[in-house]
């Protein structure tokens, strides 16, 4: 706590039962000072603010039960002047219009009209319902126009109402209902809406008597919550309600054109908290950001948005909707007003410092093009940008100082330098990166045992950084021919349906010509490669996806993830399979309304004894409610057969965020006489579309073997011959056996015994004490107590 904040608590700790009823904890702070503090005994949520004509300022607090007024002009001492009663909701949004404020909720009772007049001694207030509005999300003033958002009406969309008449009775004009929009901004009457539920940013033209689509942007992981423009009108900023989601910033000056210019995190909470609302004065960001409290971003560069402050309000941390839900800072003081769910209302000033700004462009030394991706890293902060289709890159820092700036870039020798960097100025340094000397190298993939080439497989170099990955296929001869790659270490992993993938290490400054991959035949998959696994779904939400997994959080289990972020420890890259993987929130991605499948490919089992799959798994299938009850979701496992499906497992496990390994007896087509062909179905299901109830599940290592292990250490001949009525078996062992301790046991197809004997010679014949019937029997060889080798003999 700075020195600063230590005196004034001091002043207040008399009034601390009034003002900090909830108990202090360590606040984390930079370039915003807190300067007064006011708990409230219920929570809270939206706030703005109003100045009266004596040029005293106010806090409209919203909480669960109603509006709070608190005199902020004094900020050290905040005071609640008025209370005014409204329904029980945890929403509440407020704006002002001259000396009326109007207040919206997600009940029945309509808008909430406010006099402000006769502050601070008391207010007068009732409720309207024009245009049968009975309740609507939030709300936005321009001029004489107010517009209401998220309503019962209109499809949830915009009605556009007029105060110019009655600031007590607004009269509907119109509406765009083509969406829900969540919130809204409006400047000369164009309206940037936020389109929650589709992800978009719309901008509609809302002047004259109807609306006017004039364009959208819609951009990966969106759940596009509240927009704001910046002073020109030039750009829209835009959130996202999700753990781990990022403030955009758009240029908007052709709205049939909007363009991507940047996107920054809160620097606090590890980057999983979610931003809630953002607001622009004088290009600077200030964004309410749930678990992470206030966050200021230096906007004036929109392509280069760098944090210049934050106050963090709430001990509370992650991808959680606690912490600060608002924040106002258009008082004339300056003073930012933020209302944390539970911790009440905090009155800060801002230091409002522009950013350090360094940016440039990237080129090769040789070619002078333009290099894109390469990565631009101040090691001092760790802020990063990448360089984009043209070169250039924008990154900074929030105070002045001496920088270490690293560029790299795959295929390219990585370069350092020193930058003095200034607040308020921009310092232009450009890089040209020297390429690393190549080489040319071909891939041939084989089989283990037969040492026959493998078409159609996958070959997969992993340099091990940004953009160092390359896939090919083999051709009919088993071969990827001369890749020009550049001298370094790299990993390569080949594999193939019906082959174990299989990893190698090679250093190209030494290697080069041709490596060489060999594949023991096997169905087995780690998920590093894509081997054709297929996925349907009939659920509203959720779906099998092969992907690095992200952890899935919910902020009553923190800081237990639903799902950790991370594959099977000790296989072969990063990959499995997820029911969905938007990261740290858990109800935008989770199985709802059915089922979501997942399908291997075909198998032919016709070369396995007893076979069986194993696989590890995990299930999430946890409520809110009841204490993680009911559990109602579930994971199953079934076998295809020619069309026929059979459950061959099911598992209800409620909340499991380990690998669990399980194994199961396959069809077997020997001892069935049945098809050999067969597929397994995974599925994931939850039958409800109950938002507080989660079903998440993972699948990685999978792999199909026979009961009896086989060949780990050579290739033995062994194969029956008939005589008259007497049945031999004759066997040659490899010499790397040496003959020690060798254990020769015939089986039948059910798994008994038929006889068993010691081998002493490493080549010979053995004579077996009674007739065969003709069928098929597996023979097994063991090495000291374990299984090395097995086969299968017929009698015909």
């Amino acid at each position: 706590m700075n020195a600063k904040l230590t005196f004034q608590l001091g002043l207040l700790l008399p009034c601390l039962l009034l003002f900090f009823g909830s108990a202090l904890h360590a606040q984390t702070a930079f370039q915003v000072d807190l300067l007064g503090q006011l708990s409230y005994s219920q929570g809270l949520n939206d706030v703005w603010g109003y100045v009266d004509g004596q040029g005293r300022e106010y806090a409209l607090v919203g909480t669960h039960t109603g509006t709070s007024i608190v005199d902020v002009s004094d900020p050290l001492q905040p005071l609640e002047v008025v209370f005014v009663d409204g329904p029980q909701s945890i929403w509440r949004d407020i704006k002002t219009r001259g000396e009326f404020a109007y207040v919206t909720n997600e009940t029945d009772s309509g808008l909430q009209v406010i006099d402000l007049t006769q502050l601070p001694v008391k207010v007068e207030s009732r409720y309207v319902q024009a245009a049968d509005m009975k309740s609507a999300h939030n709300l936005y003033i321009e001029g004489d126009r107010l517009y209401l958002v998220g309503g019962n009406k209109y499809g949830g969309g915009i009605a556009v109402l007029d105060l110019a008449v009655d600031p007590w009775e607004p009269t509907f004009l119109f509406a765009y209902s083509s969406q829900y929009v969540h919130d809204v901004y409006v400047r000369d009457g164009i309206a940037y809406a936020a389109e929650v539920y589709r992800g978009k940013m719309r901008i509609i033209d809302l002047n004259g008597t109807e609306a006017n689509d004039l364009g959208s942007v819609e951009y990966p992981g969106a759940f596009t919550h509240n927009t704001w423009l910046n002073d020109a009108g030039t750009v829209c900023f835009t959130t996202d309600e999700l753990a781990a989601a990022k403030i955009h910033a758009w240029e908007v000056s052709d709205p049939g054109d909007i363009q991507y210019l940047d996107d920054i995190q809160s620097s606090l909470g590890k980057g999983l908290s979610i931003p809630h609302n953002v607001h622009v004065l004088d290009d600077y960001l200030i964004t309410s950001y749930y678990a992470d409290g206030l966050q200021v971003v230096d906007a004036s560069r929109p392509h280069n948005l760098i944090e210049v402050g934050y106050y963090d309000t709430t001990p509370i941390e992650g991808g959680t909707y606690d912490g600060a839900w608002g924040a106002y800072p258009f008082l004339p003081s300056g003073n930012i007003l933020v209302t944390d769910i539970d911790e009440g209302l905090f009155v800060m000033s801002g230091q409002y410092q522009r950013a350090c700004y360094l940016e440039g462009k990237v080129s090769d030394a040789v070619s002078g093009n333009a290099l894109s991706g390469a990565r631009i890293t101040l090691t001092e902060n760790d802020a990063t940008s990448l360089s984009n289709l043209v070169g250039e890159y924008a990154t900074g820092a929030a105070t002045a100082g001496t920088f270490t700036v690293v560029v790299s870039r795959f295929g390219y020798e990585s370069k350092t330098e020193t930058v003095e960097l200034m607040n308020g100025e921009v310092a232009d340094l450009t890089f040209e990166l020297t390429p690393i000397e190549q080489t040319s190298i071909s891939f041939k993939v084989i089989d283990v045992t037969t040492r026959e080439a493998i078409s159609n497989a996958q070959v997969l170099a992993d340099f091990g950084v940004e953009g160092g990955q390359f896939l090919w296929e083999t051709d009919a001869e088993g071969l990827v021919s001369s890749k020009t790659l550049p001298r370094l270490p790299m990993q390569v992993t080949a594999g193939k349906w019906g082959h174990l993938a299989h990893q190698v290490s090679v250093d190209l400054a030494t290697a080069s010509g041709l490596i060489q991959i060999e594949l023991l035949e096997q169905y087995a998959d780690d998920f590093v490669l894509d081997l054709g696994w297929s996925t349907s779904r009939k659920a509203s939400r959720g779906a099998w996806e092969r992907a690095i997994p992200l952890p899935t959080r919910h902020y009553l289990l923190d800081p237990t993830p639903l799902n950790p972020g991370q594959d099977l420890p000790d296989d072969l890259g990063e990959y499995c399979y997820v029911t969905g993987n938007d990261p740290y929130t858990p109800f935008t991605d989770d199985v709802d309304n059915g089922s979501v499948w997942l399908k291997t490919p075909m198998m032919d089992l016709s070369e396995y004894l007893k076979p069986y799959a194993s696989w590890h798994y995990r299930l999430v299938n946890w409520s809110t409610s009841g204490g993680g009850q009911p559990h109602i979701g579930s994971m199953a496992v079934y076998q295809l057969i020619d069309g026929d499906t059979t459950e061959l497992a099911r598992f209800e496990g409620p909340l499991d965020t380990t690998w669990t390994r399980i194994a199961i007896p396959l069809h077997d087509p020997l001892e069935l006489n049945g098809p050999a062909e067969i597929q397994l179905l995974f599925e994931a299901n939850d039958p409800t579309g109950n938002s507080q109830h989660y079903v998440e599940a993972a699948m990685d290592g999978f792999e199909v073997k026979s009961s009896i292990v086989v060949d780990p250490n050579g290739n033995p001949q062994l194969y029956g011959l008939v005589q008259g009525e007497d049945y031999f078996i004759r066997y040659l062992l490899p010499e790397i056996w040496a003959c020690e301790e060798v254990d020769f046991a015939l089986y039948d197809l059910a798994g008994r015994e038929l006889f068993q004997m010691d081998l002493a010679e490493c080549a010979g014949e053995l004579r077996l004490p009674r007739p065969l019937p003709t069928g098929v029997y597996v023979a097994v060889l063991e090495r000291f107590g374990e299984v090395a080798f097995t086969t299968k003999l017929s009698v015909q």
